[in-house]
């Protein structure tokens, strides 16, 4: 299945998408651009420790991979996955490498309706995140 035939099977079940933190708040780098299908646009964080993505969905979705494509230097070389019940639960967690390139993860199934990435260390001394790409299947 093509990137963007993902995205929009993924838009049709998407119920909300959040981050912690946008650069400048300015909405050239919003969180509408994680899932765009767009390579040039991304999502930027501001500085500081623990930036995160939540995705909800309308029901429970099942997830065993997660496509992520970081820009070099501005990554979250320790990622949690985390499900929501009464509180947050780190379901795996993840290492990506600091590098310019898309990198999938396959993990367990996880099926939830609240997902987060909690992005407990980044690449940047400043703590920064810079994602041009999030997809799951």
């Amino acid at each position: 299945m093509k990137l963007l035939e993902r995205q929009k099977e993924g838009k049709k079940r998407r119920k909300q998408l959040a981050v912690s933190s946008v650069l400048n708040r300015d909405k050239q780098f919003g969180k509408k651009h994680l899932t765009d299908g767009n390579v040039e646009t991304c999502w930027n964080s501001e500085q500081g420790p623990n930036q995160f993505i939540i995705i909800e969905f309308d029901k429970p979705e099942t997830i065993s991979e997660w496509t992520l494509h970081f820009q070099g230097g501005f990554v979250g070389i320790t990622t949690r996955i985390q499900t929501m019940s009464e509180d947050w639960i780190t379901q795996e967690t993840i290492h990506p490498t600091d590098t310019n390139h898309r990198q999938s993860f396959k993990t367990a199934s996880i099926s939830a309706q609240k997902f987060r990435l909690l992005f407990e260390q980044s690449s940047d001394f400043y703590g920064r995140i810079t994602l041009y790409e999030l997809s799951w299947k």
